[in-house]
């Protein structure tokens, strides 16, 4: 009977080795603040460096955390301050099946980086519709039902609100806004003026400041389109590969209204004032002084 018991046991924990190793993880945590949590199987602990994230696992921030993602196709994803974001389907699932890259992103601020899947297989849903993305590096605030706001680097990006309406988006600093109703451009915000771009900073935290992040997770395009004017080497690079990704996009998106203008706190409302000015010139070099010289990807500090 000793005997039986023993070999029962070896079998147990035989079996439970194969099932931990099938479950392979959709990716790990890079970079992480103490104030970050994940919620597994029911259970939320403090997430940390080196941790891995799976199929199903919620990674939330109070107002201090945020967490850098990696995913074992090489997408980036920042998880910012009061955030929080479901991981829902994978590209390789543990049962060996294609899934799509998903997330289900709550509230909160994002980074977003795709990877080196197909473009078609990623999807962020937000609780105003869905973001599919294109080869594409953009910053996003998820503002509950409310709305969501998009600030494009590169790339292009295909907004669906809830009501079956989508847009593309593909301009290098273009600001984009989706409700339940209709996904609209807001205009380029290297053409707002520096008080608007100065309110945006408050919103989308990485575009006034990227100090705070790890290189990899750092875009030279960000340091611009909330700081200062695109050189005109970084425009010509953007222009021609949004010009790629509009080509790659599907005939049936249509363009969208401009509403140019945004305004509003912390997380701010955005409202439709009348036109912006001309665009001003950044002769002290941006909005923000101080280039950070040891920090790659042109960091700037802002208040």
């Amino acid at each position: 009977m000793a005997l039986l018991g023993r070999c029962l046991t070896a079998l147990c924990l035989l079996m439970f080795a194969v099932s931990s190793a099938a479950a392979e993880s959709a990716g790990s945590a890079i970079g992480v603040d103490p104030e970050a949590g994940i919620t597994a199987d029911g259970a939320l602990t403090t997430l940390v460096v080196g941790q891995d994230v799976f199929l199903g696992d919620r990674v939330q921030t109070s107002s201090g955390g945020r967490a850098e993602l990696q995913f074992r196709d090489g997408t980036k994803l920042v998880v910012g301050p009061r955030s929080a974001l479901v991981i829902e389907d994978y590209l390789l699932r543990d049962d060996g099946s294609a899934g799509n890259f998903a997330i289900n992103a709550l509230s909160g601020t994002f980074r977003f980086v795709t990877g080196d899947a197909a473009k078609d297989r990623y999807r962020i849903t937000t609780p105003t519709g869905t973001m599919g993305v294109r080869g594409t590096e953009f910053d996003f605030v998820v503002d509950g039902r409310r709305a969501t706001e998009v600030l494009m680097y590169s790339g292009a990006t295909e907004l669906c609100a809830a009501s079956g309406e989508c847009t593309v988006f593909a301009d290098t600093c273009e600001l984009a806004q989706m409700t339940s109703e209709a996904a609209v451009s807001l205009g380029l915000t290297s053409k707002l003026p520096r008080a608007e771009r100065s309110k945006l900073r408050g919103m989308f935290l990485y575009g006034g400041s990227q100090q705070l992040l790890a290189g990899d997770f750092r875009l030279p395009q960000a340091a611009k389109c909330l700081t200062g004017s695109l050189s005109a080497r970084d425009a010509a690079a953007a222009s021609a590969k949004s010009a790629e990704a509009r080509a790659s996009t599907s005939s049936g998106s249509t363009s969208a209204p401009t509403a140019p203008g945004v305004d509003g706190a912390e997380p701010p409302p955005v409202d439709t004032p009348p036109p912006p000015p001309a665009p001003v010139p950044d002769d002290d070099g941006g909005d923000c002084a101080g280039h950070s010289g040891h920090n790659p990807g042109n960091s700037q500090n802002c208040s």
